[in-house]
């Protein structure tokens, strides 16, 4: 790894353990997926070097291609140091993990009903040394009392749960298709938390990156897709709660001779058929699809981030789709080598009729 004046297709590393310069980095790997903790794992080489690494310490990587390439740059704190002769090696985790081990509270909802979910997430962030100072949006989406909230918790818990609430439904022309945009957060630089809402679904979305054969930067590992069905249903009966005599089955023909029938039966809080009927079919029409996610090996990836919009064009795919990124993994030793995951969050189904409820 090279010095701060590195040739343009060099990896520029600048590291330090609490503030102090540390040379002896021989290979990394960074790791992130939405709503978790960045995870820094580093080949440290000399007894020098594992002498500053010391559990609880900050360590602060920064890197990119060459001098001139912005840098992606990691603080976080050693947790795990693993010692042996000739090398050694330590595992740092970002700030979120203080989230996740700080002391339990009671979460109730007196304290939050009628506060946008965005700001008491952000209140639960806001701990030890997280900087929430960007959080100021707002999602315009706010707490109820029967929302799974509440009780004892750590503030991790805490978060995730208002993140589960986050999805807002788009109605208007600007999409094709029933769409959910769920909310994430995560800590992209230093120790700011960030919140942030992708919206690769609208027509003509704008997006930051292309991934294709054409623009040569998908490496010989190509790209991996992964289709899962285990949360297709595209038969659905809908029984009135109050009368079981009563009830309307929706089968999405299409899906079925695809994918095989896949069913699910589910009461509902009305004695119209007609309501029944549209509750069926609303529940079949969305989830009579796999979810899609592919993982794509990049040479020139590295600069991209949780949250960004890309469009990919691929062997095996019938035609382009624009994704975003939920997940990356980072190797960097003798080369740099980039591993993103493009998909989308997937609603459950009980997440999906707690909203037509």
């Amino acid at each position: 790894m090279a010095g701060p004046y590195a040739p343009p297709d060099t990896l520029k590393l600048v590291a330090t353990i609490d503030d102090i310069e540390f040379p002896y980095i021989t290979s990394f790997s960074l790791k992130h997926t939405t709503n978790g903790a960045r995870t820094l794992t580093c080949a440290i080489q000399e007894v020098e070097g594992l002498e500053l690494c010391r559990l609880g310490s900050i360590i602060t990587i920064e890197f990119g291609r060459g001098s001139l390439v912005q840098g992606k740059k990691f603080t976080g704190i050693i947790k795990i140091v693993r010692p042996s002769i000739g090398s050694a090696s330590i595992t740092a985790i970002d700030f979120v993990s203080q989230l996740a081990n700080s002391e339990y509270s009671d979460y109730k909802p007196q304290d939050y009903v009628g506060e946008d979910l965005y700001f008491a997430a952000a209140s639960a962030a806001n701990y030890k040394t997280i900087d929430v100072s960007r959080l100021t949006r707002g999602s315009g989406l706010m707490v109820t009392a029967n929302m799974n909230l509440w009780g004892w918790q750590t503030r991790k818990e805490f978060i995730d749960k208002c993140f589960g609430e986050m999805i807002e439904e788009q109605t208007t022309t600007q999409y094709t298709n029933q769409t959910f945009l769920p909310w994430f957060y995560a800590i992209h630089e230093e120790k700011y938390m960030e919140f942030f809402q992708p919206d690769h679904a609208r027509t003509n979305a704008g997006y930051s990156f292309t991934i294709s054969q054409l623009d040569q930067n998908i490496t010989d590992e190509g790209v991996v897709a992964q289709i899962d069905t285990t949360r297709i249903f595209n038969s659905v009966t809908v029984v009135s709660k109050d009368d079981s005599t009563l009830y309307y089955t929706y089968n999405d023909d299409h899906s079925i001779q695809t994918f095989g029938v896949q069913s699910r039966q589910i009461e509902w809080d009305s004695s119209r058929k007609d309501v029944l009927e549209e509750v069926a079919r609303g529940i079949a029409n969305r989830f009579k699809t796999p979810t899609k996610s592919y993982t794509i090996t990049l040479s020139d990836g590295e600069w991209l981030g949780l949250g960004d919009i890309v469009e990919i064009t691929a062997a095996g795919l019938s035609s382009s789709e624009t994704l975003t990124v939920i997940a990356y993994d980072i190797v960097a030793g003798e080369s740099l080598k980039t591993s993103v995951t493009l998909g989308e969050r997937q609603l459950s189904i009980s997440e999906y009729l707690e909203r037509l409820g």
